[in-house]
Order: structure tokens, then C-alpha cells, then sequence
């Protein structure tokens, strides 16, 4: 036989059946499927906040309620810091820490919060699965009510 020359494919069974093929075809088709169904609940579960309750978020950091106070069925956290006005209630600047930590406070909110002034009046901002609201005057403290959404 020379190099130009074909040999003659053998008459009989085919290599694979019809029916194994679409066997092969479905079952990596349903692989895909299954593939990208998990990759879009993995996304979907990971841009859901991990929200904490608020009831536990004053447990851990102002057990004794001294300056922390749950409303609306745990959604709500009121929180009073010490001021020149009140020195012996209120929680402290390590509470206010352990409270931002515990409600996963990004940072432009937290040096938002610390920079606050007296003349700036209420102010209001967000992240996933919570809002903020505070005020701050040197005599009364901070005065902050965290709501999760």
C-alpha cells in the first residue's frame, strides 16, 4: 500500500450506537446543567448578607444594657454612649467597636460615625443587610439606632 492510497473502512457494527451516543450527549449536557445551577446558588447564597441578631449583637458586646436597648422583635438596636452629661451610663468606645464589629459595619461607615460632629446633625447610611442612624453631641454621647433589613 502506498501513502495515497485509503484502505476500505470494514462493513459491519458501527463503532457506537445511536442510542449510546444520546446516553453520552445527555449525560454531559446534564452535567453542564447541574454545573451552573450550583455556580448561580453559590453566587446567589454569597451576596446575601450574613445578618446577625441584633438581640445577640447587644449580648456579646453590652450585656448588662447599659447603654443598649432591642426593639421591633430584635430588629432594631438603640445605642447610647457615654457623654460629659451622663459619664456613668451609656457603653463605652470598646462596646461601640464590638457593636460595629458584630453588625459587620464597613469602614466608610465606622469613620463616618467617629468623625461625626455636633453641627452635623442626624446622619444616615447603609450596607447589606443593615441601616444606621446617628447623632453626636460632646454632652449626650453618641446616639445611634442600627435597624437590619
Amino acid at each position: 500500500m502506498t501513502y495515497n492510497e485509503q484502505e476500505p473502512i470494514p462493513s459491519g457494527k458501527p463503532l457506537f450506537s445511536r442510542t449510546m451516543v444520546f446516553v453520552i450527549v445527555g449525560g454531559v449536557i446534564g452535567l453542564l446543567v447541574l454545573t451552573f445551577v450550583g455556580i448561580f446558588l453559590q453566587a446567589r447564597d454569597s451576596q446575601e448578607p450574613e445578618r446577625r441578631s441584633l438581640s445577640a449583637t447587644q449580648q456579646r458586646c453590652d450585656a448588662a444594657g447599659a447603654g443598649t436597648t432591642v426593639q421591633d422583635d430584635g430588629n432594631t438596636l438603640v445605642v447610647n454612649s457615654i457623654g460629659a452629661d451622663h459619664p456613668m451610663t451609656g457603653v463605652d468606645t470598646a462596646a461601640l467597636r464590638c457593636i460595629f464589629d458584630d453588625v459587620k459595619m464597613p469602614s466608610f461607615v465606622s469613620e463616618a460615625v467617629w468623625a461625626t460632629r455636633a453641627l452635623d446633625g442626624r446622619q444616615e447610611d447603609s450596607w447589606p443587610g443593615y441601616t444606621a442612624a446617628w447623632s453626636y453631641h460632646p454632652d449626650s454621647g453618641l446616639r445611634m439606632i442600627i435597624r437590619a433589613v
